[in-house]
């Protein structure tokens, strides 16, 4: 049936939900050697242990390299990169950071290493918890190496909007 023509509807909000969404770290978050974005340094070994074969600024980690490497003097496998850079929480605290990737990553947050996957495995995306304030700074280094195969590589947190309350 129908509600009559002095019904009252009245409406009562729940209590939300926690989004699960992440997001790549943005530019205008990181900072390296006095500019916006990363330094990425780019190895013609995965061992990272070599003098890097070029040295870039990165303004987001979030590559896909498929039919080539990453730039000039590197294949399409058997690399690695280490970006480093300094991160500022913005408004919303983050509670997670991660990579979405595959082949070999680790995220290193304050010089502590936060997520090992430092192996050969399919394409994922793999979080861990940490609480980083809001308007603190953090050193964060992001290492990474391709094998074979595709290269995928994306640094994310659920800050500031993965961890807000949604009506």
């Amino acid at each position: 049936g129908r509600a009559g023509r002095d019904a009252i509807v009245t409406y009562a909000p729940g209590p939300g939900r926690l989004s699960t969404a992440v997001a790549t770290i943005p530019v205008d978050a990181v900072a390296s050697a006095g500019a916006p974005g990363w330094t990425g340094s780019y190895f013609a070994s995965p061992a990272l242990g070599s003098t890097p074969v070029f040295v870039r600024r990165d303004p987001t980690i979030d590559y896909s390299w498929t039919l080539s490497g990453p730039g000039p003097g590197l294949p399409a496998d058997w690399y690695g990169v280490r970006w480093e850079g300094t991160v500022t929480v913005p408004a919303g605290p983050a509670r997670r950071i991660g990579i979405e990737g595959n082949d070999g990553y680790r995220v290193f947050v304050d010089d502590t290493l936060r997520l090992d996957r430092w192996r050969k495995e399919s394409a994922g995306t793999h979080l861990v918890a940490l609480s980083l304030l809001p308007g603190t700074r953090h050193a964060v280094r992001v290492e990474f190496r391709e094998m074979r195969g595709n290269g995928r590589v994306r640094l994310v947190w659920d800050a500031p909007e993965g961890n807000r309350w949604r009506d």
